[in-house]
């Protein structure tokens, strides 16, 4: 994860930027699929299926058990 912040830039111009970057340091040494640009909360919901805005410290614990208990290292 990468993050930093530029004055007038929004969430997705910042995202653009960023993808670009990454591009221009990996491009010529790996093969890069399109990049998947999500918000923090997005992110959140689909990985955890939880809401960090509203979640509270319980719900964080309890979607962390569920993740351990099903990513398992391979």
């Amino acid at each position: 994860m990468l993050e930093w912040y530029r004055t007038g830039f929004d969430a997705a111009q910042l995202m653009a930027e960023v993808d670009t970057l990454v591009r221009q340091l990996l491009g010529a040494h790996v093969s890069l699929a399109a990049s998947e640009k999500l918000t923090y909360r997005e992110a959140f919901l689909r990985h955890a299926n939880l809401d960090p805005h509203t979640a509270t410290a319980e719900d964080f614990a309890h979607a962390r058990a569920r993740m351990k208990s099903t990513h398992r290292p391979q």
